[in-house]
């Protein structure tokens, strides 16, 4: 039986009236009624950023905004994992946010290089030091189509390392063969994350469900 829903105010410096735009977007609980979700919401100027709020034995808390702007960037689907209440992180485009302690750090800039773009469509934590983002990389190795690939970045002790593109299903050059992963889930040092590939062969276009499993750093 679902309670009655209840309403959060965004932080300040958020647009409010007929103008306010803001959502929480992706929920993490350790038992019913201890919860913490992200969101985004809109400031002045059309620029987003990323707000938290903590639900103890039921209680939410007051929300509060995470560090950093993204000048005219939609940041609500933020992808988002927990290993505990307090202790999380959250991505969305190339930016990351480690949570410690129940304090949020500045966001991280992942480490891509300039012919490369990440969409992140889905975060989890094996364990209490380890964190996983999933998504598809866009590689541009001319003005031609881009290679586009299924990848993973992973997060160790608060560190964030550099995106890397799984290893292709199939054995076909990366021109043909398209790829993308679009979530993950964990349980201790094993996880697994699902998504899609296919060809990129306008004659001959296809369409497969495809899975990765991590285990142990790998």
């Amino acid at each position: 039986t679902w309670g009655a829903a209840t309403s959060a105010t965004p932080p300040a410096g958020a647009l409010t009236g007929a103008s306010e735009d803001a959502e929480f977007a992706t929920p993490w609980c350790a038992s019913a009624g201890n919860c913490e979700v992200v969101g985004g919401y809109e400031t002045t100027g059309t620029t987003w950023r990323l707000m938290s709020a903590v639900e103890t034995s039921g209680t939410w808390s007051q929300v509060t905004a995470l560090p950093g702007v993204q000048q005219g960037q939609l940041l609500t689907g933020a992808s988002f994992a927990c290993t505990s209440i307090g202790n999380c992180v959250a991505v969305s485009a190339t930016l990351a946010w480690t949570e410690a302690a129940h304090t949020w750090g500045t966001p991280t800039p992942l480490a891509l290089k300039p012919n490369e773009t990440l969409s992140v469509s889905g975060v989890a934590c094996p364990s209490a030091t380890t964190c996983i983002a999933v998504g598809t990389m866009l590689t541009f190795p001319c003005s031609c189509r881009p290679d586009v690939s299924a990848a993973a970045v992973a997060e160790t002790s608060g560190t964030w390392g550099t995106p890397e593109p799984l290893q292709q299903p199939q054995q076909l050059t990366p021109s043909v063969y398209i790829a993308g992963l679009d979530g993950i889930a964990c349980q201790p040092n094993v996880c697994v994350a699902v998504g899609e590939g296919g060809s990129y062969n306008d004659s001959d276009p296809y369409d497969e469900p495809i899975a990765a499993t991590w285990s142990s750093g790998t």
